[in-house]
């Protein structure tokens, strides 16, 4: 399929029944248990996420996984990012999955990935640096030989679900560069820390490796390629949850809209709240179209693949955030409550934007693309 003719008969009728699973097994008042208690999310859904074949979306049959692509995988984020359900996918399977399959080590991805893709294990990936920075030249972690294996030393923060998972993908410097390593999180020398987040459906940690035993994956030293490739993935996956998100505030909005009736008549006749839902409209599906366009060229392996996804990672955040706030702007004080799901939102916009660089730093690294290619041409 291309951007032209959309999403397949097979892709659509995933996006019916993962929808409908979620408004079954998901709904507010699920999701508001789940994230107070431990381990942050539903274990038996988890488990349904597996039957459905959504924990091994975009993983080779071969590997245990269901197979797809880049688009399946915006399905679901879409989808997730409308109800806020608390799982272990985003870091499981877009990031450690992905980060295993992108190593190129067959050995390491039939060893490894089965366990993902059926749910009996869960992962995440620890990239960020402490102070935050999800993209640097270099690690301070670092890895030593010891025998078959490798001794892991160094801290990392942001890493989604670190307190939940079973396994932590982490890059670490050894002789020969930056390096990829699995790192089992109940071997001696793993220190997991919960970090207070805003969003309180994505639980963040700090992880900290005292010569914890490690497994190499890959090639030493070729670990650059496969960040690239996993940092890309996961910010079009955010900014899949993004437009999901937006999306729904903006339903939410209209429909609070037409029931609140104020001087007699509903809000949604001021011309007021007229305008910011048109505008809505406009932002929302403005940013779904990004999305699409950049989810294809990464699907097809275009060229314009990175710059399309700092395109669709900026604008789409950039559009939860505000689709959140006028959310709460049209539900007036009650939007602020513990009880209403748009602060849910508001929290989940403003983590979403900063996950995998923010808006400003996509921009920045777009115009860089830009400036680029017409200084190339010029010289060409």
């Amino acid at each position: 399929m291309t951007l032209e003719e959309g999403f397949s008969d097979q892709q659509e009728d995933l996006r019916v029944s993962f929808r409908r699973l979620l408004v079954e097994k998901a709904p507010s008042e699920t999701v508001r248990r789940v994230i107070q208690q431990d381990p942050g999310y539903d274990h038996a859904l988890w488990m349904q996420f597996a039957e459905l074949g959504v924990a091994g979306l975009g993983i080779p049959e071969q590997f245990g996984g269901s197979g797809g692509g880049v688009p399946e995988l915006i399905v679901i984020a879409e989808e997730m990012g409308r109800v806020l359900v608390p799982s272990p996918w985003f870091s499981t399977n877009v990031l450690a999955a992905h980060a295993v399959l992108a190593a190129e080590d067959s050995a390491a991805a039939s060893e490894l990935l089965p366990d993902l893709c059926n749910g009996r294990i869960t992962a995440t990936v620890a990239l960020a640096e402490q102070g935050g920075e999800w993209r640097h030249p270099s690690s301070s972690m670092r890895a030593t030989p010891a025998g078959d294996r490798y001794r892991i030393s160094g801290v990392t923060t942001y890493v989604s679900d670190g307190c939940a998972s079973d396994l932590v993908v982490c890059v670490a410097d050894t002789a020969a560069g930056r390096s990829l390593f699995v790192v089992p999180v109940d071997d001696v020398g793993v220190l997991r820390r919960p970090l207070s987040s805003l969003d309180l459906t994505r639980r963040m940690a700090e992880v900290t490796f005292d010569e914890a035993p490690g497994r190499l994956v890959g090639s030493d030293g070729a670990a650059d390629q496969v960040v690239n490739r996993v940092t890309a993935l996961a910010a079009l996956v955010l900014a899949g949850e993004a437009t999901g998100g937006a999306a729904r505030c903006l339903d939410t909005a209209v429909d609070y809209a037409k029931m609140r009736v104020q001087f007699g008549r509903s809000i949604g006749s001021f011309q007021a709240i007229k305008h910011l839902c048109a505008e809505g409209l406009v932002d929302v599906e403005s940013a779904r179209s990004a999305l699409y366009r950049a989810m294809w060229a990464l699907h097809e392996r275009e060229t314009s693949a990175g710059m399309l996804i700092h395109l669709a990672k900026a604008l789409c955040c950039d559009t939860y955030m505000s689709a959140a706030i006028d959310n709460i702007q049209v539900h007036g004080g009650v939007g602020f409550t513990w009880e209403h799901d748009a602060h849910l939102h508001y929290r989940r916009a403003q983590v979403t934007r900063l996950l995998f660089d923010d808006p400003t730093s996509h921009r920045d690294r777009l115009m860089t693309h830009l400036l680029d290619e017409i200084n190339g041409n010029r010289i060409a």
